[in-house]
């Protein structure tokens, strides 16, 4: 992994993870799961993000958003690893809330 890539993910994971709840209050009570997906990716450092959706949306595979985004197959894995906790973290601020 390249150092700017290992730096933005230490980074999203140490700091950013921690201020979900913040950003989770944002969208009130009880929203929609597609608005708390849609925060999700939007809170996610930039690289997760860009790889998420080149496999969500357009259904490439790890090898070739590998070759797409210029980074090995093991960053590719650790970017969908880190939109999926990201998804997850956003979704359990809600996961208690009636409605």
């Amino acid at each position: 992994m390249i150092w700017h890539h290992r730096f933005g993910r230490n980074y999203w994971l140490r700091v950013r993870l921690r201020q979900y709840p913040a950003y989770a209050q944002n969208l009130g009570p009880a929203p929609d799961i597609r608005e708390q997906v849609k925060l999700a990716i939007q809170l996610v450092w930039p690289l997760a993000r860009s790889v998420y959706l080149l496999n969500c949306v357009h259904e490439l595979s790890y090898r070739e958003i590998a070759t797409c985004v210029g980074v090995d197959v093991r960053t590719v894995e650790m970017c969908i690893a880190d939109a999926l906790i990201s998804i997850w973290k956003i979704c359990d601020e809600f996961a208690d809330t009636p409605g």
